[in-house]
């Protein structure tokens, strides 16, 4: 039967018996596994049984599991042999005296058999010799047959390397030499491939193959020399030079070393554009070459102190790769190495087929919106063949190809943007990249990793959070890296951790400092020594660095740089007895890493001093403004240092953040200024017209000083429109409150317009807060500085606006009694100012309308008996086009709450045709301008335009739309109020009482403890009333409901109707028919004297419903025809609808 056992070794362990894979549900246990990968490890030798019960069962006793270990064997056997007779010796286990082995005479197939075979064919089998080197001088005399032949041999054999040995045992002691044997000789096979493609001239062939190997093995060093030189030879200079800052970047933060001298040749030799030099360095052999400090190997340092958490990642990463994604974080303080596991974690995602896309944040990234992420995706796409752009959903590229323009180039006909409000598109734009993401990862598993989450933007974290929910039945994994100190300052992402956490969609890996025995570990890694000899060390380096990981190796290195040394084993002879730097807190810290500082050149210094107050990464052309001609030779002599690193977008930034605190809090007072001064001209210079720089343009030459008032005062105000558009109030403020600070500093030197429009933004910002103190404050700041000014000034607080405001904070009282004041005292002007600084007309005529019409409709309840059934007369219409006029006359801004109170006046008079198009452009300017309340109540009275209408779909959206906004605004979370409220009477009205219940219990206890919103407050305690009677509690229903129409000023006609309605019915059902009728007769005036058509109709259909159901409504039927009419002229369908079902019931 030859041939049927097929085992696979590199990778996972895979058996399959006649062409069919064995499940994991054949095997009894992990440990009869790991019996069988012990025995094919050992190849043949002999495996006493104490040594395997010793690593299968390491804490039982050996006379106890010897049954337990005889019967794995049979059963072992069996699994691999099915069809064995019962007595019949096994072909693949044999037994020895006591002991185990494999046979390795038998037929079974084993792929690292025929991987050291195609060693062998292929003269490579030097990788067993004692000196370990490999050269390939040989390869440039060979012919091209034979160069062919080798190259086929060569790329048959890393073929057959799926992966490393026994990769899923990564932490039993039986692999660890093997699988380190197997993948460098898989390494040195590799590079005489990408040696031989270089010397045929197939660079770009070389450089997959040699990015291929960096996967495996991301530091090691001759793969980093080829890949240069391929790059260098293929004309792509940049890509070289890129490559060699990584490679240095990378060992200077894992191994604390530098290149050798071989890399750094090459690099010099790249830089010069010395090609005969880079096409020659084949004369260095492949050798794996030291790097100057603290190891013989490039290879990554084992996660000392990490072992655990590797083992988790491993474990995590592999479910991920068959569909089981999720969310892992990782979690620490600053300096604990959560960037290491989120790279090793890179690294094991890449080896096994996945696609990783990393976000690296910035401090000063958060209030720029999916600003980390599309730097991310641009070079995906800009890599993503086209075929596969293609197939992802056209619709989703369309949505973000407005923020990621590289996608229109590479897919040109893409369908054109769609004009939406600034809110639809941020909607669109999270769930285009949310349907990019999950077409990628149907197409291969996807990684997205963001590392120092807690400088994540809200918008990211928005799109983050959708994905995290769909990731669980999906090849998509999130990996989520921050501070655990500085999770509060980022709420977005406190918020999201809680969720997923609530929904059990988090796996944690919480990072802790060092032990003295993981130094102990590290130390001895670093120098090649028993970690037992540096016991004493290691404890001296724990008490001094409190076991922080990045404290450790500042500590180390400094120690290599005071004694001039370039590797740990030189000082082991004395290192016992040497001081070790004071690191107990932060001074001591600084005080190492400003002796690192102090070796700078004066030119050198100053660029990272510059970068430290920058603060964030920044571009070469910035880094060239800020130095001048040799700016970047400082910048290659800083990273060439480990002071600077170059992140994957190609920009510098310090190497740690506390590296940048250091040098922050050791600049004098007038250095930080100059500093701050050189950093605003210089990204002035470059990025003047761009508003996403302004808040950092603001904040630079704020700090600079006296001089620099006038450009704070310009780029401040940028600063805060821009935050306020955003919906980032608090920021917009802090902002508005900046530009006002240097418009007083510059006195009368300040220009007027740009003071005003500072004025102007706070007020609007505080507006849109309800800020009433904030109003008031800055209107009466206005009022003082525009009396001393020379020319008039128009005033900034309008009395009509603060009606609207009082209205909308629940103080209808006010309103209503500040709408009558304007009415009486409103003089008419058509004629728009003649300039924003003349003082402008009080009225317009749409405002005068809309001023007398909300007089109308607050005009103080009367108790004046009514003995008839009034009529109704309707409202005239509204005069001109206020959508169009009323935006050109007041300016944007202003246009946003004059129009929303138009639409809400002449929606509540049943206009509905003229209602729309006003609400429609309040909410489109509201966006625009950044009011979210504005934007909130206006979709809220767009919903109740179309619930009049009787569209449910269209009423629903903007209901939904009204909330979600307030959501997205949670400093402007009280607008959110009315649109719960009108939901709950919704739900009243549709009969969903439970629903309306909860949510009117819910909203008074949360309203209890404000003295404000007294509408709000009082409108919850009418509903409450109307649910008492629809559950029959009459005398709950009556105290509400008494209580609620004590204050009849502070409710809107809708409210205070229906709680009238509710009355009359009480009245009936306690048999007094008179008083019902009066209650109703008093509402039908109420309705019609306010010319509120929609509760006039109402209440008729609330008289024929009583008096159909306790009197006789015969005679009323005339007033329900006359409410059929209004109601169908005025297209109000429901209520048409509802009357005209209610007539012809009564009369068949």
């Amino acid at each position: 039967m030859s041939g049927n056992l097929e085992i696979a070794l590199l990778g996972p362990l895979v058996v399959r018996y006649n062409g069919i894979y064995l499940p994991d549900s054949a095997w009894r246990s992990r440990q009869q596994r790991r019996l069988l990968t012990i025995l094919l490890t050992s190849r043949g030798n002999s495996v006493s049984a104490e040594r395997l019960i010793e690593w299968l069962w390491p804490e039982a006793e050996p006379h106890t599991v010897s049954t337990t270990l005889r019967s794995s064997i049979s059963h072992l056997r069996h699994m691999l042999e099915p069809d064995k007779p019962p007595r019949a010796s096994s072909r693949y286990i044999v037994t020895r005296h006591g002991s185990y082995a494999w046979n390795t005479a038998s037929d079974a197939r084993i792929d690292v058999d025929e991987f050291l075979a195609c060693l062998q064919a292929a003269g490579s089998d030097q990788h067993r010799t004692n000196d370990d080197r490999f050269t390939t001088t040989h390869i440039h005399n060979l012919s091209p047959k034979d160069e062919d032949h080798q190259i086929a041999t060569l790329s048959r054999t890393i073929e057959l390397y799926r992966g490393d040995y026994l990769e899923d045992e990564l932490d039993s002691p039986w692999t660890v030499a093997e699988r380190d044997r197997l993948r460098e000789a898989y390494l040195h096979v590799l590079q005489t491939l990408v040696e031989l493609h270089i010397v045929r001239g197939e660079y770009a062939i070389a450089i997959g193959l040699a990015q291929r190997g960096l996967v495996r093995d991301p530091l090691r060093e001759p793969l980093y020399r080829l890949l240069m030189r391929a790059q260098a030879l293929m004309g792509d200079n940049a890509g070289a030079l890129r490559s060699y800052e990584r490679y240095r970047n990378d060992l200077s933060e894992v191994l604390g070393a530098e290149p050798s001298l071989q890399t750094r040749e090459l690099h010099s030799a790249i830089l010069r554009g010395e090609e005969e030099t880079i096409r020659g360095a084949q004369g260095l052999n492949l050798v794996s070459s030291h790097p100057t400090l603290m190891t013989p190997r490039a290879t990554p340092l084992p996660f000392v102190g990490r072992t655990r958490e590797l083992r988790a990642l491993h474990e995590w990463i592999g479910a991920f790769i068959q569909g089981n994604g999720g969310v892992i974080t990782i979690v620490g303080e600053a300096g604990i190495g959560k960037t290491r596991l989120v790279e090793e974690g890179r690294r094991l995602a890449i080896a096994q087929g996945a696609l990783v896309i990393t976000v690296r944040a910035a401090a000063l990234d958060r209030v720029l919106p999916f600003a980390q992420l599309s730097e991310a995706l641009r070079p995906l796409i800009r890599a993503t063949p086209e075929p596969l752009l293609r197939r992802l959903p056209t619709t989703a590229v369309a949505q973000v190809a407005e923020l990621l323009p590289i996608l229109r180039e590479r897919i040109p006909d893409l369908p054109p943007p769609v004009s939406v409000s600034p809110t639809e598109r941020h909607e669109q734009l999270v769930d285009g990249l949310v349907d990019i993401a999950l077409a990628f990862a149907r197409e291969q598993p996807l990684v997205l990793i963001c590392d120092d989450a807690q400088w994540i933007d809200e918008a990211t974290l928005t799109t983050i959070g959708r994905l995290a929910r769909r990731a669980a039945r999906r090849s998509l994994l999130i990996m989520l890296a921050y501070r655990s100190e500085e999770l509060s300052e980022n709420t977005a992402l406190h918020t999201l951790l809680r969720t997923l956490g609530r929904e059990n969609l988090l796996r944690p890996l919480l990072l802790t400092r060092f032990t003295p025995r993981d130094i102990a570990h590290l130390l001895g890694e670093l120098s090649h020594t028993k970690p037992a000899q540096l016991t004493n060390t290691a404890e001296r380096l724990a008490t001094r660095t409190s076991g922080n990981p990045l404290f450790v190796v500042v500590a180390i290195q400094s120690l290599l740089e005071d004694h001039n040394v370039t590797s740990l084993a030189t000082l082991l002879p004395e290192i016992d007895s040497l001081p070790i730097p004071e690191l107990i807190s932060a001074p001591q810290i600084r005080d190492i890493m400003i002796s690192r500082l102090e070796r700078l050149s004066e030119a050198t210094r100053l660029l990272l001093e510059q970068l430290a107050i920058i603060s964030r990464p920044v571009s070469l052309d910035l880094v060239e403004q800020l130095a001048g001609a040799d700016a970047l030779d400082h910048a290659n002599t800083l990273l060439q240092r480990g002071l600077l690193i170059e992140n994957p977008g190609g920009r510098l930034e310090l190497g740690h953040d506390l590296m940048r605190s250091v040098i922050v809090a050791s600049l004098s007072s007038p250095r930080r200024r100059q500093l701050h001064r050189h950093a605003a001209e210089a990204i002035a210079n470059i990025h003047h017209t761009k508003s996403e720089y302004a808040a950092e343009l603001a904040f630079h030459f704020h700090k600079s000083g006296r001089g620099a008032e006038t450009k704070v005062l310009h780029y401040a105000i940028i600063a805060g429109d821009q935050a306020r558009r955003a919906f980032g109030y608090a920021q917009a403020l802090n902002h508005y409150d900046m530009a006002l600070q240097s418009a007083r500093s510059l006195g009368s030197a300040a220009p007027l317009e740009n003071v005003r429009r500072a004025f102007k933004g706070r007020l609007i910002t505080y507006e849109t807060l309800l800020d009433l103190d904030g109003i008031m404050t800055t209107a009466t700041e206005y009022d003082h500085w525009a009396a001393e000014q020379t020319e008039p000034l128009p005033s900034l607080v309008t009395t009509r606006r603060l009606l609207l405001l009082r209205a909308l904070m629940g103080d209808l009282a006010g309103a209503s009694a500040m709408s009558v004041f304007l009415e009486n005292k409103q003089r008419v002007h058509v004629v728009p100012p003649a300039s924003d600084t003349a003082p402008q007309p009080t009225y317009h005529p749409i405002l005068a309308d809309m001023l007398a019409r909300t007089a109308t409709i607050l005009q103080p309840v009367t108790t004046t008996r009514v003995n008839t059934w009034t009529l109704f007369i309707l409202a005239s219409p509204l005069p001109g086009n206020p959508a169009l006029e009323l935006p050109e006359y007041l300016g944007v801004d202003e246009a946003v709450l004059a129009l929303f109170q138009v639409g809400w006046a002449a929606l509540m008079q049943g206009l509905l045709n003229g209602a729309e198009p006003c609400l429609q452009k309040s909410h489109e300017l509201a966006l625009e301008t950044g009011q979210a309340a504005a934007a909130v109540v206006s979709a809220l009275q767009l919903a109740h335009l179309h619930a009049l209408r009787g569209d449910t779909i269209e009423r629903e959206r903007r209901l939904a739309q009204s909330l979600d906004l307030a959501q997205q605004a949670p400093e402007a979370a009280w607008a959110s109020i009315w649109p719960h409220i009108h939901q709950g009477f919704l739900w009243l009205l549709d009969d969903q009482f439970d629903l309306a219940q909860e949510r009117f219990e819910t909203m008074s206890a949360q309203l209890a403890g404000f003295p404000a919103f007294q509408s709000h407050r009082t409108s919850i305690q009418a509903a409450l009333g109307l649910l008492a009677l629809k559950n029959g509690q009459l005398n709950t229903a009556t105290n509400l409901l008494q209580q609620a129409l004590i204050s009849p000023q502070l409710l809107y006609g809708f409210v205070y109707v229906t709680a009238q309605h509710g009355r009359a019915r009480l009245a009936a059902l306690r048999s007094d028919m008179q008083q019902t009728r009066a209650i109703l007769r008093h509402t039908l005036d109420y309705s019609a004297r306010r010319s509120l058509l929609p509760e006039y109709i109402r209440t008729v259909i609330e008289i024929i419903r009583i008096e159909r159901d306790f009197d006789n409504a015969a005679t009323s039927l005339p007033l329900l025809d006359t409410a059929i009419d209004l109601a169908t002229d005025a297209n109000l369908k429901p209520l048409a609808d509802a009357a005209r079902s209610l007539g012809t019931r009564l009369q068949t």
